[in-house]
């Protein structure tokens, strides 16, 4: 069964050979660790090929608005070297990002007081159209190898606090003191999400938007139900009716600890949700009794994966293995591949991932 095949069968609930899986890296110097020099001489085509390969992934993930893994077309480059990379929004702020000891922020903040908001000029989706042509042209080449293509985009919760307020602490401030400021800022910094989003399924065909948007940490969510529910809800309710409408999947990925906006989030009708991790309070037993059948599971790799010995690793897999039925399943690192895993581990993370991923395979 080709990689496209695999994940579309398991977001819709059918039958697959082995369960797909979603491998990626948690940061630059993670790759520039495990794949050195090389790798970053190459072509961004090249890159996503051998990164899918690497990893033995299903998936392909194209980044459209990458911060804080890595700048994508909605970020315009301004300076990269061998040690830091600088880019510039639409917006007019900046984004940093040091490659090793990997660490990314926003450099400057457009909006610091609400009569800034008159002051951004609109989003102008012209200027994305030539660089939506060369993202099919990479699109197209992947499925030509057979992969789940997904582009990444930036949910209602993230874009505002990286593009437009320098950070998640102001932003939750927002929230906290003004909800009308906050709502504001929300459509400012995600309508262009929309319009990226539709530009780029017409031009390329995707097969899924992976929209990440964390709610939380391991101590819960960040905001309260009600604030999800009145702020953040109708507009993961709206993204997911746009890309349906074009037959493409939506993946709702936050990290953190959000039982208790679990139910709102499935209720916004997206394919999947990620990464599931149990290292930050998400019960998958509770999980699976809950909304098993409603939605693909995507993830239960503990981020912290990268961190264990071998006996742990194969411990934790165990564990895994009694999560995953044989439909509506996804596994991926939740955290990513670190650059302190060593490679003796990751080669062993791969064995017991692939046992792992065959528990259902029919011979």
């Amino acid at each position: 069964m080709k990689p496209k095949e695999r994940v579309l069968r398991a977001l819709e609930y059918k039958e697959t050979d082995i369960i797909p899986y979603y491998g990626l890296f948690s940061s630059m110097e993670a790759i520039m660790c495990f794949l050195g020099t090389r790798f970053l001489e190459a072509n961004d085509l090249e890159k996503t090929i051998f990164l899918a390969r690497f990893l033995n992934s299903d998936i392909a993930n194209i980044p459209v608005a990458g911060f804080p893994g890595g700048p994508g077309i909605f970020e315009e480059i301004l300076y990269e070297g061998k040690e830091h990379l600088i880019a510039k929004t639409p917006f007019g702020g900046l984004l940093y990002w040091r490659k090793k000891p990997y660490f990314a922020l926003p450099l400057s903040c457009p909006i610091r007081y609400e009569e800034d908001l008159n002051k951004i000029e609109k989003f102008d989706i012209e200027k994305f159209k030539p660089k939506a042509k060369i993202l099919a042209e990479k699109v197209q080449k992947l499925h030509e190898l057979g992969y789940f293509v997904t582009i990444e985009i930036k949910g209602p919760m993230e874009s505002p606090w990286m593009y437009l307020r320098g950070g998640y602490n102001n932003f939750l401030i927002d929230i906290k003191k003004s909800p009308v400021f906050a709502s504001r800022l929300i459509e400012l910094a995600f309508k262009p999400m929309l319009e990226l989003v539709d530009l780029i399924i017409d031009e390329a065909h995707i097969d899924a938007v992976w929209m990440t948007d964390d709610l939380g940490d391991n101590r819960g969510p960040f905001i309260s139900v009600e604030n999800y529910r009145t702020l953040i809800k109708p507009w993961h309710e709206e993204i997911t009716k746009r890309v349906h409408k074009k037959d493409v999947k939506l993946c709702l990925h936050s990290h953190g600890n959000i039982m208790l906006l679990l139910k709102d989030m499935v209720e916004t009708n997206p394919d999947s949700i990620d990464p599931l991790d149990p290292a930050d309070g998400m019960n998958i037993d509770e999980i699976k009794e809950k909304y098993y059948g409603k939605i693909c599971f995507m993830g239960a790799i503990t981020k912290n994966i990268g961190l264990m010995s071998k006996n742990d690793i194969e411990g934790y897999f165990l564990n895994v293995s009694h999560y995953i039925e044989p439909t509506g399943f996804i596994l991926m690192p939740a955290g990513g591949i670190p650059p302190e895993m060593s490679l003796e581990n990751f080669n062993y993370y791969n064995y017991i991932l692939d046992k792992t991923r065959r528990k259902y395979e029919k011979r």
